[in-house]
């Protein structure tokens, strides 16, 4: 199957990228973690439209990847406010309704997006994602940033956030340890969201309790389930991207 790629700058500097299929197929929007881009994404967008038959839309939220550097400052409604950038991109490429998978942060937008225009998301499949600070949250954090490689990491991530990678860094670790950030909670408002919703994590995953994506799913309602897989951690789009694939065919195929 071909696949056609176009790239966008759109929104006054946001990077955005389609990999199309067919016009006539359903669109499915990556929402990439906190410290992602479109090109962190690697080869599972084509793949991933191969796979399932979408036109796949990614972008780079400002202050990461190729998109211009933030214009805010970060609180503890920072994913319900990305949620609100979710539907300008929609808007300028002319999408009215999509599919959303969002990994960590970008599953907290995604949640967010789908609880603030139901009418647009034909599905929601998240993984890694957050609807409150829980302790395992935090210690996974303190862990990353104490990290004796965490130097070499940051220098990695220039590769895909250029001059911005710092500022990122920053904004990700210190808003979420921050005492103002302990008021972060998504559960009162997501019971909005009428599309099936899968809700994944796995069981290495460093950043949340085992007991956070059953939370998820009983603050949604009857439309969502959460599923914990033994072996994947954090990143399964990296180490298990054919897991991720199956998972997202599970919703797309009703």
């Amino acid at each position: 199957m071909a696949v056609t790629v176009s790239e966008y700058h759109i929104l006054d500097g946001i990077f955005a990228k389609i990999w199309l299929v067919d016009s006539e197929a359903p669109f499915m929007l990556f929402l990439h973690e906190a410290l992602g881009s479109v090109s962190l994404w690697r080869s599972l967008p084509e793949k991933m439209a191969e796979t399932l038959h979408v036109n796949v839309i990614a972008y780079d939220r400002a202050g990461h990847g190729q998109s211009r550097p933030a214009d805010y400052t970060r609180d503890h409604d920072y994913h319900w406010f990305e949620a609100t950038k979710v539907a300008d991109v929609l808007d300028a490429l002319g999408i009215a309704e999509c599919h959303i998978m969002g990994h960590s942060d970008g599953g907290s937008i995604g949640l967010s997006f789908a609880a603030q225009h139901p009418d647009r998301a034909l599905s929601l499949f998240i993984y890694g994602a957050h609807t409150h600070v829980d302790n395992e949250t935090i210690s996974g954090i303190n862990e990353t940033v104490s990290d004796p490689a965490i130097n070499d990491i940051v220098e990695r991530l220039k590769k895909h956030h250029g001059d911005k990678t710092q500022d990122l860094f920053e904004a990700w670790h210190l808003v979420w340890r921050s005492e103002a950030f302990q008021k972060f909670d998504l559960r009162p408002r997501v019971g909005a969201i009428q599309c099936p919703t899968l809700i994944l994590q796995g069981s290495e995953d460093q950043y949340a309790s085992p007991e956070h994506p059953f939370e998820i799913a009983r603050a949604v309602g009857e439309n969502a389930r959460a599923v914990v897989l033994n072996g994947l951690n954090h990143f399964p789009n990296r180490d298990h991207p054919d897991v991720v694939i199956g998972m997202a065919a599970s919703l797309t195929a009703r």
